[in-house]
């Protein structure tokens, strides 16, 4: 819990730090200032949130930690006093809650494990995983337990197997584009 919490100040400082360089920039729309808030602060404080993220600790200090980050980011976007509160900032920028968010990235990344042909060693680690075993889960059993009615729907379907390429990568350029002319009888050319 020790090496989390140090974890968790490094990583709000820095995005803290990030937030500030934002607040800098003059003259931009918001639009503009929430997508670099989403690609540079809330990558930095959404990262590898599934390994430390628990999701059935609601209000805990990671949470409370990162929610200060947040509304200094909502304040920047949208060029508010300080004195607004967190909550309506956060609905003028069109930014989820902190809750929200990473409830929503370990979501896909559950269902993106789940998507994985049965040749990757992730089902090998799937299926040793105990599902008796509630005390001390580790996060990958404590992710798929939170979230294994929105992985298997409720007809209990399986997922499309998505494969990790849609081509070899021996096969060649993958933009390679074949012309083909109007008149049928000359030969096709490449591009």
């Amino acid at each position: 819990r020790r090496v989390l919490f140090r974890s968790m100040q490094t990583v709000t400082r820095r995005a803290t730090k990030q937030c500030v360089a934002l607040g800098m920039l003059r003259g931009l729309p918001p639009v503009a200032m929430k997508q670099f808030y989403i690609a540079t602060v809330a990558s930095k404080m959404d990262y590898a949130a599934s390994i430390w993220y628990k999701i059935q600790d609601r209000g805990q200090f990671a949470e409370k930690m990162l929610e200060g980050v947040q509304r200094l980011g909502a304040r920047m976007v949208n060029g508010a006093f300080r004195t607004a509160a967190r909550v309506i900032l956060e609905a003028e920028a069109g930014l989820f809650p902190i809750t929200i968010r990473l409830r929503l990235k370990i979501m896909r990344y559950t269902i993106g494990l789940h998507t994985l042909p049965a040749s990757h060693p992730w089902w090998q680690l799937r299926r040793n995983i105990r599902p008796t075993t509630t005390k001390m889960m580790s996060p990958l059993r404590r992710m798929l337990k939170e979230f294994e009615r929105d992985v298997r729907g409720p007809k209990k379907t399986t997922l499309e197997v998505i494969q990790p390429f849609s081509r070899p990568p021996s096969a060649g350029n993958a933009f390679e584009a074949t012309i083909i002319t109007a008149d049928r009888d000359q030969q096709p050319r490449k591009s």
